[in-house]
């Protein structure tokens, strides 16, 4: 992705390992993402659906995995519930630090999105300070067992 293609580039250290950080955004989604926004459920694997329940529990696609590696590596579409025809690409990678794992969030292609790249890009810049604060909050409350 080359720079003027990306959105938000946004990175969180966090006090785990890169397969505990890994599965806590993963796996652990519903736990970590912002309450009182719309709540997210992640499908975790290759071609899993994330998703969005509405007020009335209804399901809506947010997007879908592209590439799943527990090794450190995920990538996924996004896109607005109503919009799934502007839909943009999130990759996330985690690397280990000498003190747990750092995440590494990179929100791209405003080129998919033509006239709606400034407003896009002010939300979600916004939007993943947001994200990541509670994944990071999340993630130094958690207590891995041995």
């Amino acid at each position: 992705m080359t720079l003027p293609d990306v959105l938000t580039q946004k990175t969180v250290d966090v006090p785990l390992t890169v397969t505990e950080a890994f599965a806590l955004f993963t796996k652990g989604l519903a736990s970590w993402w912002p309450k009182g926004g719309p709540q997210l459920r992640m499908d975790p694997k290759k071609g899993g659906k994330i998703t969005e329940v509405d007020k009335d529990g209804k399901p809506i696609t947010r997007g879908e995995i592209i590439a799943f590696d527990p090794d450190g590596y995920l990538a996924f579409s996004w896109h607005p519930a109503d919009f799934p025809e502007a839909a943009t690409i999130v990759t996330v990678a985690f690397s280990a630090t000498a003190d747990g794992c750092r995440v590494e969030l990179t929100h791209g292609s405003d080129a998919i999105l033509g006239p709606l790249a400034d407003a896009v890009s002010t939300s979600t810049l916004r939007g993943f300070d947001l994200v990541l604060g509670s994944f990071h909050t999340c993630a130094t409350r958690v207590t891995i067992a041995a």
